[in-house]
């Protein structure tokens, strides 16, 4: 189900989160069953940084504020306010997941999630804050 993906793939993402260092190939290894390669990489290249350990390069999420493609854990209350929108686009099949989210500090916004089938399993390809 929607809603036991989106765990699992918080849980899984937040695991970056530890202050630990990482491979490449552990990052896509580690993400690779909840996001898509797209994802994964726009992840890498957007949110961690780089840093050389013994010659290696390893990255990590340094600390921050910016919630920017992460999933929050209140991201969504799977009540009637949680809208799921099933759709194609270019022979490709996607699930929409967005709720409208009031946030004092930050201002409101729609917390938006998409899925993307692939090999029969849908994984997230991309997730949005959509700021009033």
């Amino acid at each position: 189900d929607i809603q036991g993906l989106v765990d699992l793939a918080r849980e899984t993402q937040w695991k970056v989160f530890d202050g630990e260092y990482y491979t490449i190939n552990q990052v896509k290894e580690l993400y690779n069953p909840y996001f898509t390669q797209t994802f994964i990489d726009r992840f890498i290249f957007e949110r961690m940084t780089a840093k050389d350990i013994d010659g290696e390069t390893k990255y990590y999420v340094p600390g921050s504020d910016d919630g920017t493609l992460f999933i929050m854990g209140d991201a969504y209350s799977w009540t009637d306010k949680t809208n799921i929108e099933y759709y194609q686009e270019n022979s490709n099949n996607f699930i929409k997941v967005s709720e409208y989210k009031i946030h004092e500090l930050y201002g409101n916004f729609v917390f938006v999630i998409i899925f993307k089938e692939i090999d029969s399993k849908y994984k997230i390809e991309n997730i949005i804050y959509e700021w009033e």
